[in-house]
């Protein structure tokens, strides 16, 4: 399976998400995420081609073009990964950087108010990050939680 994940990864199909960890008792060490470099391919291998809206997985599609939206301009970036415990606290994405890490959560969803999940803020309460951010589908704005700035941005805004 290994050898499968190695060629479709260095062929441009695929993208392995390592997961981030300090402490190998409390968070997730092994098991990477797979994203599709292509997400039209990935809709043909799934044989859907509906609306966003329509879509029972829109969460990890969205997910999956964030991804490939950051990708492109990862200057600065050094690595990507992401984040989970064993208690199934979770940050979609790290972007570790010489200045820290940037924790990124996918939220999808119509935002009425500034909201942070909670794997967001258990990540920025144990890790101290300068920034994070949400991606929404319409909300636009920050605010502060615990000296991190955390930015609010529409998906479509990347």
């Amino acid at each position: 399976m290994k050898n499968y994940l190695f060629l479709l990864e260095n062929t441009f199909v695929i993208n392995l998400i390592k997961p981030y960890f300090k402490n190998k008792r409390k968070e997730i060490s092994k098991m990477p995420k797979i994203y599709m470099e292509d997400i039209g391919i990935r809709n043909m291998s799934l044989a859907d081609f509906r609306r966003l809206e329509l879509r029972a997985e829109l969460g990890s599609l969205i997910e999956n073009f964030v991804l490939n939206e950051f990708s492109k301009y990862r200057q600065g970036v050094d690595e990507i990964y992401f984040w989970r415990t064993i208690a199934q606290q979770e940050v979609d994405f790290l972007y570790k950087s010489k200045d820290g890490l940037i924790p990124v959560e996918v939220k999808y969803t119509l935002f009425k108010e500034k909201y942070i999940p909670s794997g967001l803020r258990n990540f920025i309460q144990n890790y101290q990050s300068k920034e994070a951010l949400i991606i929404t589908k319409d909300y636009l704005t920050k605010t502060n939680f615990q000296n991190t700035t955390v930015y609010f941005i529409p998906a479509w805004l990347i």
